[in-house]
């Protein structure tokens, strides 16, 4: 309990220190439209994380994949898991962003800890345009008995398509220095994303994930989700359908399955700190 409760509350902390000092803050954000935001949030931008910021690299992998009210199945007879991640990121300049999963909270099945690892991670885009590109850095701390400590590394992208569409992909390794051999893992997530009005998004969600780069156990996703986004961009709401292991090697399942599953909602708040 201990440890759990120095895990958020130091990356509380963390975030609380960004903002001593603001004299105003104002709801919502410069760029309200979902298709015309880029991959990090601009300078003085609190986001308060309870679903995915994309579909792309901060929704995928096993590390900093786990905000939103999530239900779901991992395998054909499991039991039913119900978590909630809840977390927050800031843009320290422009180009430049730093977030965390504060409280991973699990509330089924019946027998896991309440409180899941905590993660963080940093994000810093050096391309600007109609492509974009950065480097991602994150880490999973291990509060709870029998998990280890992880890192991951990874490259996203951001495509505009015209005035209306965007396609979040992206490469990211991800190690856990599990006893006695650390595993590597590669995530390529694959989201494409089109405003239909200025307020409604909808969109569809694939990827590869090879654990330990054994081609025996990958998984390909695969799924739609969508969301609206309130007025002047005060904050996105959002939901999802995905089939994390619909085409999968024989290590997990060999071939086509809709055994696992997973839905989901959630909702991302917008706060902007004007100096």
């Amino acid at each position: 309990m201990y440890m759990q409760r120095l895990g958020y509350l130091s990356i509380i902390a963390m975030f609380g220190g960004l903002f001593v000092g603001t004299a105003h803050a104002e709801l919502g954000q410069a760029t309200p439209r979902y298709a015309d935001r880029s991959m990090t949030l601009n300078k003085g931008t609190l986001r308060i994380d309870g679903g995915p910021s994309d579909f792309g690299l901060l929704d995928s992998g096993m590390i900093n994949s786990g905000r939103g009210l999530r239900i779901g199945k991992s395998a054909k007879g499991a039991d039913t898991a119900v978590g909630l991640g809840l977390g927050a990121a800031y843009g320290i300049i422009d180009g430049l962003e730093v977030g965390a999963l504060v409280l991973p909270l699990r509330f089924a099945p019946s027998g896991v800890d309440a409180y899941g690892n905590p993660e963080a991670y940093v994000r810093y885009r050096f391309m600007t345009g109609n492509v974009e590109v950065g480097v991602q850095a994150g880490a999973q701390f291990p509060v709870n008995t029998g998990t280890d400590f992880g890192l991951s590394a990874g490259i996203p992208v951001l495509v505009r398509l015209g005035t209306m569409g965007r396609l979040d992909t992206g490469a990211e390794l991800e190690i856990l220095f599990a006893d006695p051999d650390a595993v590597l893992s590669l995530d390529i997530p694959l989201a494409l994303n089109f405003n239909v009005t200025d307020n409604v998004f909808l969109g569809a969600r694939t990827g590869l994930y090879v654990r330990d780069f054994d081609f025996d156990f990958y998984s390909v996703q695969l799924g739609v989700q969508g969301g609206y986004t309130l007025q002047k961009g005060i904050a996105d709401i959002t939901a999802w359908f995905t089939f994390p292991n619909f085409l999968s090697g024989k290590g997990l399942g060999d071939g086509i399955s809709a055994d696992a599953w997973q839905v989901g909602v959630g909702g991302n708040f917008y706060v902007s700190f004007l100096q």
